[in-house]
């Protein structure tokens, strides 16, 4: 993957002075990070962060995707399997606020904040939960 810098630090590599730095590279050749700039090597790892973060928003629309999201602490795919918000909406009688009110309390594990605007009903939990309470 190529991430071109300049000789400042910024823009894609097409200037006068390009030293063209690409992930690969650096993988392959760890030393060469010594050549590059304060500036170049603050402008990288920005970059690196936000391919991080987009990286990581696909993975999770794939597991989505695919009706299983791993999450740390839950090791059989069975664990990390989803139930869709308006099934637990429907099933319960509460809000979709409700249930982010919920998502950080103790005894409700089974909903997890994904994102500020984002849950997850872990399956296994949700179904737990729905034994035990009282009627």
């Amino acid at each position: 993957m190529d991430l071109a810098l300049n000789s400042n630090g910024n823009g894609n590599g097409n200037g006068d002075h390009a030293a063209i730095v690409s992930l690969d590279d650096l993988a392959l050749y760890p030393e060469r990070a010594h050549s590059l700039s304060g500036r170049q090597l603050a402008a990288l790892a920005g970059r690196i962060a936000a391919l991080q973060s987009m990286i990581a928003s696909l993975q999770f629309t794939a597991a989505l995707a695919l009706d299983s999201i791993p999450l740390q602490g839950h090791a059989a795919a069975d664990d990390a399997r989803t139930v869709p918000l308006e099934t637990v909406m429907r099933d319960l009688g509460v809000s979709r606020r409700w249930l982010f009110s919920h998502a950080d309390r103790p005894g409700y594990r089974w909903i997890v904040r994904v994102s500020r605007k984002r849950l997850a009903i872990l399956e296994a939990g949700y179904h737990r939960y729905l034994t035990s309470r009282p009627r």
